[in-house]
């Protein structure tokens, strides 16, 4: 895309026909704007047709399709929980006017963002767009590259039911979402019975039924 081809006739002209080197054709328009799906040199021929005097003529011409820019980037994790960042690397080379798309609604304009908070769950496709030093504009994007979710609870016990007063060992087996620092802050249990605990493993529980 980005070119446009414009034909100069020095007579009367019923019909155009342009068939751009690379398979595909166009027609019925003296100014055309080919996209080309891939870089190189294409031979382009233009035909124009008077019917009057029952005469057509071609132009041959080439038409170079620069490749467009692929810029890449790299993430430190893609599994985090909530209210935490992920650090973005940028590993583009011989572009400028990047824009970054983090899959949230935010969006950041330049080379590095450095690292990203999301705030919110869900998987999030990043896209990193950029310009490159032949002017072509290309982006790349990591579809449900970040995974936002909260810690998953497990909880298991030695027993479900017993005679009173009933002795339960409970263990937390709950697993984080998060990659990098992998690791639950608190823990917050309520035993159903009037009594809570805070930390990971609380003390053989005695019920009383």
């Amino acid at each position: 895309g980005g070119t446009v081809l414009t034909a100069k006739a020095t007579m009367p002209v019923d019909s155009y026909v342009w068939y751009f080197g690379d398979g595909t054709y166009g027609q019925n328009n003296d100014t055309v704007n080919p996209e080309f799906k891939k870089a190189g040199t294409f031979m382009v021929d233009l035909k124009i047709v008077n019917n009057g005097i029952q005469c057509e003529s071609h132009s041959f011409f080439k038409v170079t399709s620069k490749p467009l820019p692929a810029p890449s980037f790299s993430v430190n994790t893609t599994k985090i929980c909530p209210g935490f960042s992920v650090n973005f690397t940028n590993n583009s080379s011989g572009m400028t006017e990047f824009v970054w798309d983090f899959g949230d609604g935010k969006k950041f304009e330049g080379k590095d963002p450095g690292s990203h908070t999301y705030e919110n769950e869900g998987k999030m496709s990043v896209s990193l767009s950029s310009k490159s030093s032949n002017g072509c504009y290309g982006s790349s994007v990591q579809v449900g590259l970040i995974e936002v979710a909260k810690p998953i609870v497990k909880i298991k016990a030695d027993t479900a039911s017993g005679c009173s007063i009933l002795p339960v060992k409970l263990s937390d087996l709950s697993i984080s979402n998060d990659e990098v620092n992998n690791h639950i802050k608190s823990w917050e249990w309520d035993f159903g019975i009037g009594s809570k605990f805070n930390g990971k493993d609380p003390s053989v529980l005695k019920i009383d039924e």
